[in-house]
């Protein structure tokens, strides 16, 4: 099971990890065509951060759901074993 999380999670990293660098470069100048230039490139920077902010929040969700896997696993194997109670 933990296998499957980490396949979906390699996957999900590639896939993203290719939008960036998508960004047009800074304009120099103070032309209004410069300006909006750099406008866009600052509305696409912000997409960048907010996609990778999900993408990291989507990452913690699946480590947490990782690690309640693993111990539910490990109290299921604990409790299989045979403790006489003094």
């Amino acid at each position: 099971m933990s296998k499957l999380f980490a396949i979906a999670l390699g996957i999900i990293v590639g896939s993203t990890s290719l939008a960036h660098g998508a960004c047009p470069a800074a304009v120099p100048g103070s032309t209004a065509e410069a300006i909006r230039a750099n406008e866009q490139r600052i509305l696409c920077l912000q997409r960048e951060i907010a996609e990778a902010a999900e993408q990291r929040q989507f990452e913690m969700k699946l480590l947490t759901i990782e690690n309640s896997i693993q111990k539910l696993e490990l109290d299921r194997r604990f409790d299989q074993l045979n403790f006489e109670v003094p």
